[in-house]
């Protein structure tokens, strides 16, 4: 018969491995974004060329749909007129991490394809820092927009250095790679810590 210390003994480190297993591989959950209210905390932002026939930049909009979602009744459609064979346009809102020193951000959503392309006719961009993206120049390209017909995942990872009270900033974008008109479907944002 195994004494009863012993089994409160193996149940006790039993549990205090499951404990620490949760806290060296847990993450925190900082955003979750479906688009089902509205854009409330949400900014676009653009870098647009000009359109030699207006002189203004080219069209560009990002705004809620229910023509198709991910999950949910609603997702949020980037349209860019890229014609012109350039511009970025880009959602943008920041978050309070509360911590300090060196911190990992995981970026993750969904983009939608109408088709599998092999000819790369615009790309998906996302950003993570300690401000707002300025331009085009500022996000880091994760990949061909139509990779696959359907949803498709893409995945930001980044160190920030924060001190306490920093915010961090991430947006996801889409950017002109050949001259045509372009729209695209995004949908469930994580951003996790």
């Amino acid at each position: 018969m195994v004494p009863r210390a012993f089994v409160v003994l193996i149940a006790m480190l039993s549990l205090l491995g499951v404990i620490s297993a949760g806290c060296i591989g847990g993450r925190t959950t900082l955003l979750e974004e479906g688009f089902e209210g509205d854009l409330n905390g949400w900014q676009i932002g653009s870098d647009l060329p000009t359109d030699p026939e207006t002189g203004l930049p080219v069209d560009a909009s990002a705004e809620l749909t229910i023509e198709r979602s991910r999950s949910g009744d609603r997702s949020l459609v980037m349209r860019i007129d890229g014609l012109q064979d350039d511009g970025t346009i880009w959602i943008q809102t920041s978050r309070d991490v509360n911590k300090t020193g060196t911190v990992n951000f995981r970026l993750s959503f969904y983009v939608y394809s109408e088709q599998e392309s092999f000819n790369v006719i615009g790309k998906v961009v996302a950003y993570i820092g300690l401000a707002p993206p300025i331009g085009e120049e500022g996000f880091s390209v994760l990949g061909n927009a139509d990779p696959a017909e359907g949803w498709n995942e893409f995945v930001l990872g980044s160190d920030l250095h924060l001190d306490n009270g920093d915010s961090a900033w991430i947006a996801i974008g889409i950017t002109v790679a050949w001259e045509t008109f372009l729209e695209y479907e995004i949908d469930d944002i994580v951003l996790t810590i």
